[in-house]
C-alpha cells in the first residue's frame, strides 16, 4: 500500500489567495504608454471580479479620457454599474 504524502497536495496554500491580484498588478505595470485601452478594460474586469473596485475605476477613468469612442462607451457603462 502508499503512504498519503502531504507534500502532495493539491490544495492551495493562503498566499495563492492574492497570486491572482498580483498578477493583475505585474499585468498593469506591463501596459505600455501609448495605450493598450483594450487591456485596460480586461484588467479593469479583473478587479471587479476581485472586488477591487477602486482599481477599477481608476483604470476605467484613463479609458474614459484616453480611449476611442467604443472603449470610452464601455468604459461608460461599466462605470455606471459600479455606482
Amino acid at each position: 500500500s502508499v503512504a498519503e504524502d502531504d507534500s502532495l497536495s493539491l490544495e492551495m496554500p493562503d498566499e495563492a489567495a492574492d497570486a491572482d491580484e498580483i498578477g493583475l498588478q505585474a499585468f498593469d505595470d506591463g501596459i505600455n504608454d501609448d495605450g493598450d485601452m483594450n487591456g485596460k478594460l480586461d484588467l479593469a474586469r479583473g478587479y471587479v471580479d476581485m472586488g477591487e473596485i477602486d482599481m477599477a475605476r481608476s483604470l476605467l477613468d484613463e479609458v474614459v479620457t484616453r480611449g476611442n469612442d467604443d472603449q470610452q462607451a464601455e468604459a461608460r457603462s461599466m462605470l455606471e454599474s459600479l455606482a
